[in-house]
């Protein structure tokens, strides 16, 4: 997961890797979203010492989703396996500059017995799973069953598209609360 040369956008991206507020990606593929919450991931794991089953990460399809849980995992594996710190990847490194080595790998390990406790899953396989451990206060029978339709992905684009222009357009009343 190592990068080359840095992107044209890496100003705005450092502070999302490591915001202390809650936050939504959206871009086009091949941007660097993966990386980027992979990158945030690890820094909530790593560096705010988070258990990965108190953490969440929601992606649109399952191949996403699939996607970020792997390549999670397989970052984690390569911290484990990290014989000295000038070969952690320079990004993990600069997020624990006074860890030692040990400390870090310790880290990930920890994290890896866990990941499988994350929520690392499509929105839909969420809120799924939600609604099924709540299932009085939501008002659902926990035996429902998710129905995808040739217009779900359609449906999701616009009420996404819809979402994120009330809540970040130039009209938007809680824009603060997600910009902060």
């Amino acid at each position: 997961m190592s990068r080359g040369a840095p992107l044209p956008d890496d100003a705005q991206r450092a502070p999302v890797r490591t915001s202390h507020a809650s936050l939504a990606v959206e871009a086009s593929a091949g941007t660097g979203k993966t990386y980027l919450l992979v990158t945030r991931a690890l820094w909530i794991l790593l560096v705010k010492k988070v258990q990965p089953e108190e953490m969440v990460a929601l992606a649109f399809g399952e191949e996403a989703a699939t996607e970020l849980k792997q390549r999670l995992r397989q970052k984690l594996q390569e911290i484990e396996a990290t014989k000295s710190k000038d070969d952690l990847d320079p990004e993990i490194a600069a997020m624990l500059p006074a860890e030692t080595l040990d400390a870090i790998t310790m880290r990930a390990t920890e994290a890896l017995t866990t990941l499988d406790h994350a929520h690392l899953s499509t929105i839909h396989a969420f809120a799924s799973s939600l609604i099924r451990l709540y299932p009085a206060q939501t008002r659902m029978d926990p035996a429902f069953e998710v129905i995808e339709d040739l217009g779900f992905d359609e449906l999701i684009r616009d009420e996404w598209s819809r979402f994120v222009s009330e809540e970040l357009g130039d009209y938007a009343t809680r824009k603060a609360e997600w910009t902060s």
